[in-house]
């Protein structure tokens, strides 16, 4: 990805390289959205816990999430990632027995490297990494990819104008400048803070190492019987401080939880308060912004 974030530094003035040495003079800055599909929230709640739950394409804001139930289809985890699928392309051609090691820790001890590569091909949707799948590894929804991030902060740097007017308005601006779906919560947030950023002279750039991680949890009305803590129910498992790209959401064995007074059924309940967050870098520029009308 270093080699596409200078490609794109070339092209928009307002967006920089953050591997250029520069760093030491640009100031960091987080944007911060629900890991549950915007698109989907005009929904029943049941239907749209239903829905989000049934197929991982419907997860499309940067987070993805596998739902373990036991015998008797009570929830016992919930688990989210954020965890590109570029990283684990570039594991493939350079270290298959790390990538396959990974797998068995992380979803099953059957993996098999034929599971995951043809030829020299890795399988991102593959049997082990599925709506269907006994577990998750890691994004593998269509829209959910790193350089799909770093081509929306260089983008949104565009200032955007209808009839003379410039775009204000988040959703808009995302519709306007081809920018991604106006109905997501990630791009349209992404889309408004880094232009008016730009608008207000600075550059941007999205920090390394690129990534998008889980901020975490708001267990403010998930409650147990015995009156637990249950944010201590959510575990990183995978990243650095700080920058988590896996966690679990365990729920204890013999509990019954409940969030805002309903019974726990749909891990989707939990994903409605998960924080997903990318961190930017900005600093001042004196460049020309660029503009264009929306369509063009």
């Amino acid at each position: 990805m270093a080699v596409q974030a200078s490609e794109f530094a070339s092209r928009f003035p307002h967006y920089f390289d953050p591997t250029d040495g520069s760093v030491a003079t640009s100031t960091p800055a987080s944007v911060v959205w629900s890991a549950f599909p915007a698109r989907l929230m005009p929904l029943g709640m049941s239907t749209r816990w239903r829905i989000a739950d049934s197929s991982r394409d419907e997860q499309d804001e940067y987070c993805e999430w596998h739902v373990e139930r036991d015998s008797s289809e009570r929830i016992t985890a919930v688990v989210f990632t954020t965890e590109m699928p570029e990283y684990w392309a570039h594991l493939a051609e350079t270290d298959a027995a790390s990538l396959v090691s990974l797998y068995q820790d992380l979803v099953s001890a059957d993996v098999t490297e034929r599971d995951l590569i043809q030829g020299d091909q890795y399988l991102r949707d593959n049997p082990w990494n599925g709506s269907d799948s006994p577990g998750i590894t890691h994004l593998r929804q269509g829209s959910n990819t790193l350089l799909a991030a770093i081509k929306l902060v260089a983008d949104s740097t565009i200032q955007r104008f209808r009839d003379g007017h410039r775009v204000e308005d988040r959703r808009e601006l995302v519709e306007c400048g081809q920018l991604g779906d106006p109905r997501r919560n990630s791009d349209p947030q992404i889309a408004d803070i880094i232009n008016d950023t730009v608008h207000l002279g600075r550059a941007v750039s999205l920090a390394h190492p690129f990534g998008i991680y889980l901020d975490g949890i708001h267990s403010a009305g998930i409650e147990a019987p015995d009156g637990a803590d249950t944010a201590s129910f959510w575990t990183v498992e995978r990243g650095e401080p700080g920058h988590a790209v896996r966690a679990r959401f365990a729920v204890p064995p013999n509990t019954n939880l409940t969030v805002d007074g309903r019974p726990l059924m749909f891990g989707s309940q939990i994903a409605d308060r998960v924080r997903i967050r990318v961190d930017v870098l900005t600093r001042p520029s004196s460049a020309a912004q660029l503009q264009r009308e929306c369509g063009a």
